[in-house]
C-alpha cells in the first residue's frame, strides 16, 4: 500500500518531468503538438506502475524479478551514504578498486557478482549504482525510480522519431503511434529495466548518424553517435553489433550512390 508521501513524491516528479516536455525545446517535434507528447509521456509512466504490479503480484521471488534487483541492492549502497558517506561515493564512482572491506557492502547484494561470468563488463553493477545515484533524490519511494527510468526511455523515444520524421510527414500519426506506443516497447522500456537505458543509447545513436548523413560537416552528430555507443557498450553491447551491417550498408549508400541500395544492404548483411 502506498503511503500519502510516496504518492506525492511520486505526483512531484511527474509534474516536473511533465513541465519539462512541454516546455524544452527538445521536444518540440515537427507536426505534432507538445499535448500529444505530453499524453505519451503520461501512458509511458502508467506501463512503468503497470508492469510493477505484474511483478509484484504474478512473481513471487522479488530477487529474481529484474524490475526490482537493482533497487534492491541499490539499497545498501544508499545506506552506506547515511553512516559512512566516503563509503557511497567509492562505491558510486566505482573507485572501490576491488578491495576486500567493500566486500561488506557486495555481499549483501543478491546481484553484484554474476553467477556465470562472460568476460564483458558487469553491466548489472552499472544498473546498480544508477539506482543508487537516483535515491538522491527518490527518498526511498520506488515509483520515483519508475518515473525517472520512464523519462530516460521516453527521451530516447523522442530521439529515435526526430531521426526518421523527415520521411514520414505524410504518415506522422503511423510513426507516433508505431515509435511511442508498441507494446512490447510500452511495456518493456517503462521499468527499472536496461533496455531504458538501451533505448536512449539507441536513439542518440540514430541521431546522430541519421544527422551526420544529412550533413557531414558538423561535429555534433559525432558526438550523439559517439555517446550512444558509450551506452550501448555499457548496457547490452551485442545490440551495437546487431547494428554494424545496417550502418555499413548507409554509408556504402552514401559514398557510393550510383550502386543501388539493395546491393549495398544485401553486401553488407
Amino acid at each position: 500500500m502506498l503511503s500519502f508521501f510516496d504518492i506525492a513524491v511520486s505526483a512531484f516528479y511527474t509534474l516536473l518531468f511533465s513541465a519539462v516536455v512541454i516546455i524544452a525545446p527538445f521536444f518540440r517535434l515537427q507536426g505534432l503538438k507538445r499535448i500529444y507528447l505530453l499524453a505519451a509521456f503520461l501512458v509511458k509512466i502508467l506501463a512503468g506502475f503497470g508492469l510493477t504490479w505484474i511483478y509484484t503480484h504474478f512473481y513471487d521471488d522479488r530477487n529474481l524479478s529484474d524490475i526490482f534487483k537493482f533497487y534492491d541492492d541499490s539499497r545498501f549502497m544508499i545506506e552506506a551514504l547515511q553512516e559512512k558517506p566516503k563509503d557511497y561515493f567509492m562505491m558510486l564512482l566505482g573507485l572501490d578498486g576491488n578491495k576486500p572491506y567493500y566486500d561488506q557492502y557486495y555481499y549483501q547484494m543478491n546481484n553484484w557478482f554474476k553467477a556465470y561470468d562472460q568476460g564483458w563488463f558487469n553491466d548489472t553493477r552499472t544498473m546498480i549504482r544508477l539506482n543508487a545515484f537516483l535515491g538522491l533524490f527518490s527518498f526511498g519511494v520506488y515509483h520515483v525510480h519508475t518515473i525517472f527510468f520512464s523519462f530516460i526511455a521516453f527521451c530516447g523515444l523522442v530521439l529515435i522519431y526526430r531521426s526518421v520524421q523527415h520521411w514520414f510527414m505524410e504518415s506522422k500519426w503511423l510513426l507516433f503511434a508505431v515509435i511511442f506506443f508498441m507494446p512490447s516497447v510500452l511495456c518493456w522500456t517503462s521499468g527499472i529495466l536496461k533496455e531504458t537505458f538501451l533505448l536512449l543509447g539507441m536513439g542518440l545513436f540514430l541521431f546522430g548518424l541519421f544527422s551526420n548523413l544529412k550533413a557531414r560537416s558538423r561535429i555534433s552528430p559525432f558526438i550523439y553517435s559517439g555517446f550512444g555507443i558509450f551506452i550501448m557498450l555499457f548496457v547490452k553491447p551485442y545490440i551495437l553489433i546487431a547494428f554494424i551491417p545496417g550502418v555499413m550498408a548507409l554509408a556504402l549508400s552514401k559514398f557510393l550512390p550510383k550502386i543501388k541500395v539493395a546491393w549495398h544492404f544485401l553486401a553488407s548483411y
